[in-house]
């Protein structure tokens, strides 16, 4: 099979957030030739886990900025994510000299989905369909919801509103 007929195989979760963002669960050596046609500027890692060597060795030779902000997930009663790590992420995410830029987990499901509604808020969008779109990864039932929905509302932007263009 040649280069051009490749089969293309996006991550796991794979969607666009807004023109430039994109997100999805970690991603494997199969999904390179999709990330290729993305150029991406920057790729934003919210766990530690390590990528393969054939991941790192195309991030490295595509020249993809590599930011490793390790979130932890939002658990009652007493884990949450930092805030100051959450805005770190949003700085990355809103700035167009990083973009296109990729966000991940593992799954790509509850900490990328919560950190997409941060991003949201920081877009403006009220939280009924922030969560509609929370909900469309995770799903209604599942453990950590309240906590998650919690963090996202108080989630503060401050600081964002004046210094970027969110829907560039």
């Amino acid at each position: 099979m040649s280069s051009d007929t490749a089969v293309v195989v996006p991550p796991y979760n794979h969607a666009i957030v807004s023109p430039g963002v994109y997100r999805s669960a970690f991603p494997t050596k199969k999904n390179l030739p999709y990330l290729q046609r993305l150029r991406l500027k920057t790729i934003v890692c919210i766990t530690s886990e390590a990528y393969s060597q054939d991941v790192s060795d195309f991030l490295d030779e595509a020249g993809i900025a590599k930011m490793r902000v390790p979130l932890e997930e939002n658990i009652e009663p007493f884990q949450l994510m930092s805030e100051a790590a959450v805005m770190d992420i949003m700085r990355c995410l809103v700035d167009p000299a990083r973009r296109p830029v990729l966000i991940h987990g593992l799954a790509g499901v509850k900490r990328t989905s919560c950190v997409v509604g941060c991003l949201r808020k920081c877009q403006r969008w009220t939280l009924t369909p922030i969560l509609e779109e929370y909900h469309k990864y995770v799903g209604r039932n599942a453990e950590g919801n309240l906590i998650d929905h919690q963090f996202i509302e108080l989630f503060a932007a401050q600081g964002l509103a004046h210094s970027h263009s969110y829907d560039s």
